[in-house]
């Protein structure tokens, strides 16, 4: 396998800094989870974002994520 990760996209609504970190924690231990099932360590950490468009409709999906801009950065980790 060449990549482990965790995405959620749908239905996802922060209410403060609070939400944006335990979704990020809860992301981290499932990929930990993943990773110690079969027994790898990471080289590179990806973090995708969704950034809502100004004046963007609502979505036509109830929860989801609509007009966005899709945003990614990737880095390195020493090991």
């Amino acid at each position: 396998r060449k990549t482990i990760g965790a995405e959620c996209n749908y239905g996802v609504r922060f209410n403060g800094e609070l939400g944006v970190d335990y979704m990020i924690v809860g992301l981290a231990k499932e990929v930990e989870k993943r990773m110690n099932a079969v027994g790898v360590k990471g080289a590179k950490v990806t973090l995708k974002l969704k950034q809502r468009k100004p004046n963007a409709p609502p979505p036509p999906k109830f929860l989801g994520h609509g007009s966005c801009f899709n945003i990614s950065k990737s880095m390195d980790i020493n090991s």
